[in-house]
């Protein structure tokens, strides 16, 4: 089964914010480390996701990413380019 760009992007964004979908249930959504989401974005390869709310990202954020709080992710997911692998994060 091959999952969509959008179906990755919500599954991560359960995983960051604890629904309940584990690497053990969910093999399809892969995990990083921020070392290599960092290095995939820099190399234009992967787009990085804050999914915290305005207060958390304007306390500090990750250099580059973008601020999709979690609450807006399912209506604002074709703000995001189709070609990159997208990273959702929060901290």
């Amino acid at each position: 089964m091959s999952l969509t760009r959008r179906e990755v992007l919500l599954g991560a964004v359960a995983v960051v914010a604890g629904a309940g979908l584990g690497t053990a249930q969910s093999p399809e959504i892969p995990r990083i480390q921020a070392q290599e989401a960092l290095r995939l974005a820099t190399k234009g390869e992967a787009v990085i996701v804050d999914v915290r709310d305005r207060l958390a990202w304007e306390a500090g954020h990750a250099e580059g990413a973008l601020s999709i709080p979690l609450a807006e992710v399912a209506k604002r997911a074709s703000e995001l380019p189709k070609d990159k692998l997208i990273v959702a994060y929060c901290t």
